[in-house]
């Protein structure tokens, strides 16, 4: 049954505690397990404003949509919808609902990022790490104003969805300004995803990232466990405009496109000059 509508201490509320990523184990572990289960999504009724000043759910955009996003000087912009976004409508789970001092309400899953503090956009927090008195950021009269979280809660909704955008710009989700990913993963892809889009590579790389995600995510349990998983941990990745399956591979076509989209790659990685984990 889905928990309580409004919890005072996000930490001491059990139905919270279950949509974190083991909460009862070491830190290590626990790393290990946000990676192997890793969701970065809204609900299916979660909303974006398109250019023209149109709100519409998140379920309904498509790839080459224009939405409202932020920049990471703080400026709002427009990004487009890329195709290697999530879109699965048919999933269902915890969300974590966030209450900002403006009314403003988002909910998305526990490792799901946004912008923190006094500045916006280059601090970013995953919401379970969010307390009350926090600052987060959201679109207010075209312009981004801070909004203290007021309250934290726990909410079950149907739908996983994340738009990432093709120039690594942040969504603005519900009027919240959000991350598709932690900040160093976000400037590798804002040089990545336009050549690749370009390319017509989205799909090859999607396969790979499937691949290597199953991968790791064995690697990584049997590195904090010790022992193999009984279960498979790899899963399908359900995005905007396909489905990817663990062990699908690229075709001669779609390989013909890795050498550029390596070489976006290296330049994407080469560009991030401070010394600072990929993964936090």
């Amino acid at each position: 049954a889905p928990p309580p509508e409004e919890v005072a201490d996000v930490e001491s509320d059990p139905d919270i505690k279950r949509i974190f990523d083991c909460v009862e184990a070491t830190n290590y572990e626990r790393s290990v397990a946000r990676v192997i289960r890793k969701l970065l999504c809204f609900p299916s009724d979660a909303t974006v404003t398109h250019a023209n000043g149109t709100t519409t759910r998140i379920d309904k955009i498509v790839p080459g949509d224009q939405i409202v996003a932020a920049a990471e000087d703080g400026s709002l912009t427009y990004d487009t919808v890329s195709r290697f976004s999530i879109f699965d409508d048919t999933s269902t789970g915890y969300f974590i609902r966030i209450l900002t001092s403006q009314n403003h309400t988002v909910r998305m899953t526990a490792t799901h990022h946004l912008p923190v503090g006094g500045t916006c956009c280059t601090e970013l927090k995953m919401a379970h790490e969010l307390r009350v008195g926090d600052n987060i950021w959201i679109s207010y009269e075209d312009r981004l104003t801070a909004a203290q979280v007021i309250a934290l809660s726990a909410e079950f909704a149907e739908g996983l969805h994340n738009p990432m955008l093709v120039h690594g710009g942040f969504p603005v989700v519900d009027g919240v300004i959000t991350s598709f990913n932690n900040l160093n993963i976000v400037r590798i892809d804002r040089v990545v995803i336009p050549m690749a889009e370009w390319l017509g590579a989205p799909l090859l790389l999607r396969r790979a990232s499937v691949n290597l995600q199953c991968l790791w995510k064995h690697a990584a349990y049997v590195s904090a466990f010790e022992e193999w998983s009984t279960t498979s941990l790899c899963n399908n990745n359900v995005y905007i405009d396909a489905t990817v399956r663990p062990g699908e591979m690229p075709s001669l076509t779609e390989s013909s496109a890795l050498l550029g989209t390596g070489f976006a790659v290296f330049l994407a990685v080469a560009s991030i000059t401070k010394k600072k984990t990929l993964w936090k």
